[in-house]
């Protein structure tokens, strides 16, 4: 059903009906060039400052745990660690990435920094913290500079 989609025509008109790649496909292309993938595990709500229901949690985290289940299918060979990272918006999703993938980078997507970013941060082994940098002042940018290398 994925296959059907026109991925190119909202870039311009000459990538009319270009398929959308399959995630083996676009990892195997990356490979041969060399470059990274940062695979962000998208969150269930409009937005992502919005707290999700129990109903968003559950579906986020199955999310991750069935793109969990094909990089591990895929192995290190296809999906390396040093060149696959996940970010989400979604703390449920990213507890399940650091359960099922702790080898792969994850960065923690907010809108704004939330108080206890630092916490979260931590708990959930993230080496970055991604942020709205016009939602945010310049003393809370000091101070989550000051704690993330």
């Amino acid at each position: 059903e994925l296959r059907g989609l026109d991925a190119g025509s909202h870039f311009s008109p000459r990538f009319a009906k270009e398929p959308l790649p399959m995630l083996s496909e676009l990892l195997l292309e990356c490979k041969a060039l060399g470059l990274g993938v940062n695979l962000e595990i998208k969150h269930a709500t409009d937005h992502g400052d919005e707290e999700p229901t129990a109903e968003e949690v559950a579906r986020e985290r199955r999310l991750a745990e069935v793109t969990s289940s094909f990089i591990r299918q895929l192995g290190h060979g296809l999906a390396d660690p040093n060149k696959v990272f996940f970010s989400s918006f979604s703390v449920a999703a990213l507890e399940v990435l650091a359960e099922r993938l702790p080898e792969y980078k994850r960065s923690y997507l907010v809108c704004s920094i939330p108080t206890d970013w630092e916490e979260t941060y931590q708990r959930l082994g993230c080496v970055s913290l991604n942020f709205d940098h016009k939602r945010c002042s310049r003393d809370e940018v000091v101070a989550v500079s000051s704690k993330v290398p």
